[in-house]
């Protein structure tokens, strides 16, 4: 996860959960510090989607 910058940031509290039960193929992080008004950046590399890895890349802004 990147700030506007480019700048990479520290996540804590990571949580992937890939059992079948309840949420499955959960992934969770926590990120301190979040400023409203700040694009962020989330790249997930490694995805299988049916079967073909893929990443994931999308931005955010908090309101």
């Amino acid at each position: 996860m990147t700030d506007a910058t480019g700048a990479a940031l520290v996540l804590t509290n990571r949580l992937e959960d890939c059992s079948g039960a309840g949420l499955p193929n959960l992934l969770s992080w926590q990120l301190g510090g979040l400023r409203p008004g700040t694009e962020y950046r989330v790249q997930v590399e490694g995805v299988r989607v049916d079967g073909v890895v893929r990443n994931l890349d999308y931005a955010f802004e908090l309101q």
